[in-house]
């Protein structure tokens, strides 16, 4: 299963030199930092890598260069992984140890992975798919990420991979096509529909026929394109199915992450010569919830991390800050408006402690910190200045 081991962004946005980020094992990354600090901007290099998108095909504009001043290249954006692997024509498998974009001019762009033999090759989908990244805005749009509005929604994004695990068995294709004719000689039953069905083909033939090539219209209960395309998403309450502008926002919020996380767990548990790994980005998951509402979410989270999702967090909430997962704290700051970030290891902890006098390890400093780390002291963590008293 793919996973990412640090992400390395330059000259992006508001990262002038270079910012590096270290994914910890079996708990969230979580950003932190007041607003325009630089957090979103992380989010967007790692999406750009491994997003919906594909990275080569990407053309920068003003406001993506650092200082909005397009002199400043190459913009690099580059992950390190673990366990991705790429196969040649012959089979022949060799490890993938980092994607790297990069962007010099608009017409001098390039997106390579390195091997673990020292050889550079460009990307390809399969090597690419290993490592997926889902991100989950701050905007939830519920109603828009469970609808097929676009091919980048949640929903979109969820059925085309399962059609592709569908289409993988032409057996299965055959059967499910014959109960589709079935629904649609149903369909047909309905007078009003065949009526309108009929002469809507009538009408198209006779405003078509003096084209090349005719226009045809079929009323499909699938999409041969996408079989799961027929399906939606409602949710229920009290057994009752109700509409998405009937929710609260923070029920939505639930709903959105919810799903995200499911998609994670569906082809975490599919078996395959190269399964996927996942990262889930959440942009301010504490929005809309009340306080013990974002200790549980929190919770979930570092579950779910701990169950072979990366996880990565962008957050003003203390309640996403665990000192006993410090490596995965990353303080974002703005210095000379340029975005940096500090993250710090057990062992940087304790030497900082030893430093000062005290006789900390770095197996003893977390916990001895970590059984006083009240929320309101957490809350610390995002100032700039703290007076003690």
């Amino acid at each position: 299963m793919g996973r990412i081991r640090r992400l390395r962004v330059e000259r992006y946005r508001s990262i002038h030199d270079q910012v590096e980020l270290i994914f910890p094992d079996a708990s969230p990354l979580v950003l932190l930092g007041e607003n325009n600090a630089g957090k979103s901007n992380l989010v967007r290099a790692l999406d750009l890598l491994l997003g919906d998108s594909w990275p080569g095909s990407i053309e920068l504009g003003d406001h993506d260069f650092f200082g909005r001043e397009r002199s400043r290249v190459p913009v690099l954006i580059r992950a390190d992984l673990q366990d991705v692997k790429y196969r040649d024509r012959s089979g022949h498998e060799t490890p993938v140890t980092s994607l790297t974009w990069s962007y010099h001019a608009q017409d001098n762009r390039s997106f390579n992975m390195s091997l673990a033999d020292d050889t550079e090759r460009w990307v390809n989908n399969e090597v690419r798919h290993q490592c997926p990244c889902i991100v989950v805005g701050a905007d939830r749009r519920l109603s828009y990420e469970l609808s097929y509005a676009t091919k980048w929604t949640l929903l979109s994004k969820v059925m085309r991979s399962f059609h592709e695990a569908l289409v993988s068995d032409e057996q299965r294709v055959g059967e499910l096509k014959e109960q589709f004719t079935r629904t649609e000689e149903i369909f047909g039953t309905v007078e009003p529909f065949a009526i309108f069905a009929e002469e809507l083909q009538r009408q198209v033939e006779e405003m078509s026929s003096n084209l090349e090539y005719r226009l045809g219209i079929d009323f499909s209960a699938y999409d041969p394109s996408n079989f799961f395309h027929a399906l939606r998403v409602f949710p229920h309450q009290g057994g009752e199915v109700r509409t998405m502008a009937e929710l609260g926002t923070g029920q939505e919020q639930l709903l959105a992450l919810a799903f995200a996380h499911a998609y994670a767990r569906a082809f975490q548990r599919v078996a395959g010569e190269f399964a996927p790994g996942l990262v889930l980005v959440i942009e301010e998951p504490e929005a809309h919830l009340h306080p013990l509402a974002q200790q549980w979410l929190a919770q979930k989270l570092k579950k779910t991390s701990q169950e072979g999702v990366q996880v990565v967090v962008t957050t003003h909430s203390p309640a996403f800050v665990n000192v006993l997962d410090l490596q995965g704290l990353v303080l974002i700051r703005k210095v000379d408006e340029g975005t940096t970030a500090v993250q710090l290891s057990p062992a940087d902890l304790a030497d900082f402690c030893r430093r000062r006098g005290g006789l900390a390890t770095p197996e003893t400093v977390l916990p001895f910190y970590g059984a006083s780390a009240t929320q309101e002291l957490m809350a610390g963590m995002f100032a700039r200045r703290i007076v003690l008293v």
